[in-house]
């Protein structure tokens, strides 16, 4: 093979794995599969876009809920009697260090 079209050879190959690495074209293979699929079947496409939708709005939701402090699930107690339990375990170290000092 001659060296221009060996330097040809791996230009297209690294050229494709960059394509290949990139978000963008895997979004544009998504979305003309979905279009390709809408078209030669408009109820299931319409189905699974619907589905997709529905789903997005679902990990949406969850994200939201993930950011509310526990308080809110849990009630206002929750919080302050697991800061009351490692308060107290604190304290107690601090007796023991203490009494070891005392001694």
């Amino acid at each position: 093979m001659s060296p221009i079209r060996e330097q040809n050879r791996r230009l297209a190959l690294r050229g494709l794995g960059l394509a290949l690495r990139s978000r963008f074209f895997w979004a544009v293979v998504a979305a003309a599969l979905v279009v390709e699929f809408f078209r030669t079947n408009p109820d299931t496409g319409r189905f699974l876009l619907s589905a997709a939708g529905l789903l997005g709005l679902i990990l949406l939701a969850l994200l939201f809920l993930r950011a509310l402090p526990p308080a809110y699930w849990f009630g206002p107690t929750w919080g302050t009697y697991w800061e009351t339990q490692r308060m107290r375990r604190e304290i107690e170290e601090l007796r023991r260090e203490l009494r070891r000092r005392k001694r």
